[in-house]
Parts: C-alpha cells; structure tokens; sequence
C-alpha cells in the first residue's frame, strides 16, 4: 500500500531537517505501532529492513510504553531525549507560568 501525505514544502523541509523524510514517516509509524503491540517484531523488522532492531531498540526504549514501568535508565534516556528536543515556545518557563497564572 502507498499512502500519501500532503504536507507544504516549507513544514516538509522543517520535518525533515535533511533527512529522509519518507522514511523518517515510515519509521514513527512502525514504531508506534509496534509500542501498541499492532505490530510483531518480524513485521517491523521486514517493514523498516535489516538495521531495524538497533532502531527499534533505540527508539522504543527512550519512549515510555503506556501502562508499563520504567527503568531507571529507561527515565534518563528518556529525559535526554526531551531535553534534545528543540523548544516550541521561545518564553522562559517563568514567562510561561505567569502568562498562564494571569489566565
């Protein structure tokens, strides 16, 4: 199956941020789906290829399954992935609350 996405040039190329979008796409689907228990480890493994278990390792594990505890470890990857995350709002946290606390 192919399914297309329309997304505008200048949000595709933000997404993509040099990489390969399709298969950027391809990858968090497959990921998801596998977390959700959709999808056996086989069938991501033949989704994304043969390097598919260092990413599916990579990626589940810093991403915590719903209704399962994490490890120690688990929570530190986890937190340094948020961290690398880049910010959406440019406000200090402090800007943040207040605006929210003048609400």
């Amino acid at each position: 199956m192919n399914v297309i996405l329309h997304i505008p040039d200048d949000v595709a190329e933000r997404l993509a941020h040099g990489g390969d979008l399709e298969r950027q796409a391809l990858e968090a689907l497959a990921t998801e789906a596998f977390r959700a228990g959709r999808l056996s480890e086989a069938e991501f493994g033949s989704l994304l290829g043969a390097a598919a278990g260092a990413d599916r390792d990579a990626s589940v594990e810093t991403r915590p399954a719903p209704g399962r505890r994490m490890t120690a470890d688990q929570i530190l990857s986890f937190g340094d992935a948020i961290a690398a995350m880049p910010l959406r709002d440019a406000r200090s946290p402090r800007e943040i609350m207040d605006d929210l606390s003048a609400e």
